[in-house]
């Protein structure tokens, strides 16, 4: 396998783009190894991966930890990189073991078609500035390729069968619609304007609430804060009318709240006393709680929806991967213990009867190791599935 890896690639998450490669060439830095970097980690089927492969795809993911300590896939990453470094050269190496098996090839014109697209996608503006990018990323002209021809393949096996089994009818979008109607509820709302009386002015206490209630007064007998405030003359110790919008419950501090939440529409409060002043409140519009409607969220359901089953079937897939290929390990230390999905565990002591695997990986699996039989479970009728792109 080659030592350009596919960065931060969950294979349960893996539709590429070919533009992310400007994403796999922030996170491709230069380390150094220690020990054999030819050794074999992992075989699957008929690809492998070495030391040097493990250490880069274990450097790009701390690269990802650095520059964002505090997300929570960050946080994942710090508790367990040893395995999430396995876990994606493995469902990597599944994925393109099917390519093979599929016979899927890209061709030349596709991959200069996505390297044009990922040179855009970089902002990069002529083809000798996007060679010094990807020079400086620790590519050269000819990995790039393989990489993107790599990223390529992942797609042409996700969307040949993985896709194919993800459908979402109107039925199933008006079912969720049903099921969770507080996702599609519409607060009731009210429009609300201000006017603040400074306490940053050189008026004293007393004198703040006397102009307060003047304007105040004058907005109530006027129809409005814009109306009453040109009828007082309040000089620079007063805003001028501001506009709030439309304000949900809990948007405001909670004197604020109080006072505007249930006033009629045209009404204006009493003065409040808040951050910056007296506030005096008018309630311009008012809309009622609504839900709505199915025509203006089935696009969102279904986005929604697609992703979540598409979850569903790309680990459902990789298992179904997993139960037919010839899998070896031969595991660094601090890797000890790792699960594949479907919760087999690995060991360095449980391997050594293939060590010959090892220093031959290009011979059949030993006597007895055949490829496991395909699964009766019928996966398509479980999968209730998002729509192809």
């Amino acid at each position: 396998m080659s030592g350009i890896s596919l960065s931060s690639t969950r294979a349960n998450t893996v539709l590429l783009k070919a533009a992310s490669c400007a994403v796999l060439l922030a996170f491709c830095v230069a380390l150094p190894i220690a020990g054999d970097v030819n050794h074999i980690v992992m075989r699957v089927n008929e690809h492998i991966a070495t030391l040097y492969d493990y250490e880069r795809r274990k450097a790009e993911l701390a690269s990802e930890v650095e520059a964002q300590p505090n997300s929570p896939r960050s946080q994942m990453l710090m508790e367990n990189l040893p395995g999430e470094v396995l876990s994606n050269l493995f469902q990597e190496m599944l994925l393109l073991s099917r390519a093979q098996q599929l016979n899927i090839h890209i061709s030349p014109e596709e991959i200069r078609e996505a390297t044009v697209q990922a040179r855009q996608g970089m902002g990069v503006p002529d083809e000798a500035s996007f060679l010094e990018a990807i020079r400086q990323a620790g590519f050269t002209s000819e990995t790039f390729r393989q990489q993107m021809e790599t990223n390529l393949q992942l797609q042409a096996v996700i969307g040949q069968e993985v896709r194919p089994r993800i459908r979402l009818e109107e039925e199933d979008l008006r079912r969720y619609y049903s099921k969770y109607p507080d996702q599609f509820r519409v607060p009731e709302t009210v429009q609300v304007r201000e006017v603040v009386v400074l306490e940053s002015s050189s008026l004293g206490e007393a004198e703040l609430q006397e102009l307060a209630g003047k304007i105040r007064a004058a907005a109530a007998e006027a129809g409005g804060l814009t109306e009453g405030l040109e009828q007082v003359d309040a000089g620079d110790a007063v805003s001028s009318v501001i506009d709030l919008g439309w304000i949900a419950e809990g948007d405001l501090d909670d004197s604020l709240q109080g006072a505007v939440w249930t006033l009629p529409v045209g009404e204006v409060s009493q003065p409040v006393a808040a951050r910056g002043g007296l506030h005096i409140l008018e309630v311009a519009d008012r809309r009622v709680a609504s839900k709505r409607k199915f025509a203006e969220v089935a696009d969102a359901i279904q986005r929604q929806e697609g992703s979540r089953k598409f979850q569903v079937e790309m680990r459902r897939y990789l298992k179904e991967l997993e139960a037919k290929a010839y899998v070896r390990l031969n595991l660094p230390e601090e890797a000890e213990g790792f699960q594949f999905g479907d919760g087999r565990t690995y060991s360095r002591d449980a391997l050594d009867q293939f060590k010959d695997v090892f220093t031959n990986p290009g011979s059949e699996p030993p006597a007895g190791e055949e490829e496991a039989p395909e699964s009766s479970e019928d996966v398509a009728s479980a999968a209730e599935t998002a729509p192809s792109d």
